[in-house]
């Protein structure tokens, strides 16, 4: 009873997340389980997936980087990536690459050791961090290239955070000595 309960929760916990939970063999080659999640982040279904090389779902160029780093630690222990949070492209089923951020888990079983990797597709936050690059190298070119003296003021300090050029020129301070008015 005990036991069908365990599995029932894990169940219930692999199936209700949104990040793909992937476990493979020690020889980090075969899918032995993969949630429904890997289904929206790369495009198989898990029927697709179970008995697959996990290689699958990584771009060509970094397979025998995988295959090596996953021989050395089952050599040596020592970890080559973060464990906690690593960021790798993978490979969606329609060729296209997706940036994921991967945790990764071990555990051993009748004297194998199986590998777990839980993989968060992080498409929308990179769209979001190159929107946030982007706005700024616009921001800077009207800041920098505007034909009128800008100041940018802390309104509760009252101290000046920045001046483009025409400010200085216009008012006579350098940038250090817009720094230092209050």
């Amino acid at each position: 009873e005990a036991l069908r309960e365990s599995e029932e929760q894990y169940r219930t916990v692999t199936e209700s997340v949104n990040d793909a939970i992937i476990v493979i063999d020690q020889n980090s080659r075969i899918i032995l389980f993969a949630n429904d999640s890997v289904e929206k982040i790369f495009g198989y279904s898990v029927s697709e997936l179970l008995g697959k090389e996990v290689t699958i779902l990584m771009p060509d160029r970094h397979r025998d980087r995988h295959r090596t780093a996953v021989r050395s630690y089952a050599e040596t222990g020592l970890k080559h990536v973060n464990w906690k949070s690593a960021q790798f492209p993978g490979l969606h089923k329609s060729g296209k690459e997706i940036p994921l951020e991967i945790s990764y888990g071990e555990f051993t079983k009748g004297g194998k050791q199986y590998f777990i990797g839980v993989v968060r597709d992080v498409t929308e936050r990179k769209q979001a961090e190159e929107a946030v690059r982007n706005a700024e190298v616009r921001y800077r070119a009207i800041f920098e290239q505007s034909p009128y003296g800008i100041l940018l003021v802390d309104l509760e300090t009252g101290k000046t955070i920045e001046a483009n050029d025409i400010a200085s020129k216009q008012l006579g301070y350098t940038h250090e000595e817009f720094a230092a008015l209050r």
